[in-house]
Order: structure tokens, then sequence, then C-alpha cells
């Protein structure tokens, strides 16, 4: 635990009261993004080693308005700690793999972020970013194939929809 000298001197904060906190106004909107940062850096310094508080670091600097390539840099080096700290967080292998994939257009690095985050449990944003980046590596087939019912348990979600009609139509085709 950490002495709460950034909030009232009396209390102490736990990492969980920490998450819980950016969980109750995540995302933030713009005009809370500069005091959701102050917030990460007080939460990173009491918890260096904490996966998940790495990864809303990262987060934060990419919502920005103006993301620089040194905030991706930063935010990329969030993740690769939190993944250090925890080879098994899916988070942080998921939001490498974003990284990666639109920052970078590294797909041969992303593909593998997302597929371990999937076995990891992750969500249907990493299997909508394995497929925009097995479709954006030359492999529209078998990005419509980890979409596919055998292979995605989000299927119907509309948002993995869209991600599979955008694939048939070529908008994710390397160009």
């Amino acid at each position: 635990m950490v002495q709460k000298e950034q909030f009232d001197h009396e209390q102490t904060v736990t990492e969980k009261q920490f998450v819980d906190q950016f969980q109750a106004l995540w995302p933030p909107k713009p005009d809370q993004l500069e005091s959701a940062m102050r917030l990460a850096h007080r939460a990173m310094a009491a918890f260096p080693a904490s996966p998940g508080l790495l990864c809303i670091a990262g987060d934060l600097l990419r919502m920005q308005e103006n993301v620089t390539d040194e905030d991706i840099g930063k935010s990329l080096g969030f993740y690769e700690k939190a993944i250090e700290a925890d080879p098994n967080w899916a988070d942080a292998l998921e939001e490498l793999g974003h990284v990666y994939d639109i920052h970078h257009e590294n797909f041969d690095r992303a593909i593998p972020c997302f597929r371990k985050a999937i076995s990891l449990g992750a969500g249907w944003t990493a299997y909508a970013g394995l497929a925009k980046s097995l479709a954006q590596s030359g492999r529209r087939l078998e990005a419509l194939e980890e979409l596919s019912h055998t292979k995605c348990p989000f299927t119907d979600h509309a948002l993995i929809q869209n991600v599979r009609d955008e694939i048939n139509a070529g908008d994710w085709d390397k160009t």
C-alpha cells in the first residue's frame, strides 16, 4: 500500500483503488485527460510493476488529441513493461498489437500479439485487430477465417460483422 498523499493525506491507496478510479472515468473525456495522466503517473510511481496501470498509462498517451511519435514510443514501452511484469497480460499484448498495426504498420509483429492475446481470453477488439492485420498483410482469406463462427466467439457482434464486410470489400487489402 501507498500513502494517499496526493489525495487527502490520511488514507492509503491500493493498486485496486487506483484501477477502480480509472474504471470510473473510463474513457476519460478530453477535458479529463490531463488529470487522468497525472493520476496515472502517481499510480505508476506507487506500483511500477502493475501491468494494469502500465496499460492504462499507455492507453492514455494514445488518447491525446495530437499523438506524437514520442507518445507512441512511450506507450509501446508501457505495454512492453506490462508484458515483462506479466507475460500473460492479454490487454498489454492486444494493445501492443494495435500499436504495431496502426502506428507502425508492422503487421508481422502485430499478428502474434493479437493471437497470444486471443489465446489468453481477449475480446472482440483483438479479433478485429488480428483480422485487419492479416488482411493488410495480404492474407484476406485467413483474416476472414479468423472471424468465422468456428474461430471467433464474437461473430455476431456488430463491429466484427462490419470488419468482415470491410475485409470482403477489400478495404483492408495491402496497398
